[in-house]
């Protein structure tokens, strides 16, 4: 059997939406800095989209040292403000008006499950240069629905630039919590949201010290 090559990027620019899910994964958030087998593997496997079985397979040393790699990407990495406009694949995007978004927006929030799709919270933020959201044509239907850009932007999305967006979001979505206090359900997910990044990150600052 030919043994599988892992692939990684060479800068935290480098990375993708997509490698987020290896640092969401429960073992990586509970044992991060223990360097146990089963952790790694199950790290490798989301991070490199690879089945746990084939990562198994390879040399322990081979996958801490690729673990090791990933974890360091992070160096140094402080959040910073969202990018107000993005070229994916040669299409600009530019980012709403998040401290004075449209109402059809906060309501799109409030239906969407960020934690399950994180895909989409870079879809509904970024959106075709020169476009409004939510707007529509001459019959009422929906003319740059986020469904267009999922794809490509679950390929392609900076990682880093999600990370700037996801926090800039985070403050935001909290306010509009306050602020329409009458919906409970988004101030429960704002919590929720809140508690998911904050748990991760934390997981990565104390690699760090190990690294």
């Amino acid at each position: 059997m030919k043994k599988p090559h892992l692939k990684a990027p060479r800068r935290m620019q480098d990375m993708r939406i997509r490698h987020m899910a290896a640092y969401e994964h429960p073992l990586f958030i509970e044992r991060g800095a223990s360097y146990d087998a089963e952790m790694i593997i199950a790290f490798v496997s989301k991070f490199a989209q690879l089945h746990p079985t084939v990562v198994g397979q390879l040399p322990y040393n081979d996958l801490k040292k690729y673990y090791k790699h990933c974890v360091g990407l992070f160096e140094g990495f402080q959040l910073g403000a969202p990018s107000p406009e993005i070229t994916i694949n040669g299409t600009e995007y530019e980012l709403i008006n998040l401290k004075q978004p449209p109402t059809s927006w906060v309501v799109d929030c409030d239906n969407s499950d960020f934690e399950k799709d994180p895909v989409l919270l870079a879809c509904r933020c970024y959106i075709p240069k020169g476009t409004k959201y939510g707007e529509v044509d001459e019959h009422g239907v929906l003319k740059y629905p986020a469904s267009d850009r999922h794809e490509i932007f679950g390929e392609h999305f900076p990682l880093q630039q999600y990370l700037n967006l996801q926090g800039f979001f985070l403050q935001q979505y909290t306010r509009y919590a306050r602020r329409y206090t009458a919906i409970i359900s988004l101030k429960r997910k704002a919590a929720k949201f809140k508690r998911k990044m904050r748990g991760w990150m934390q997981s990565i600052w104390s690699l760090k010290k190990v690294a």
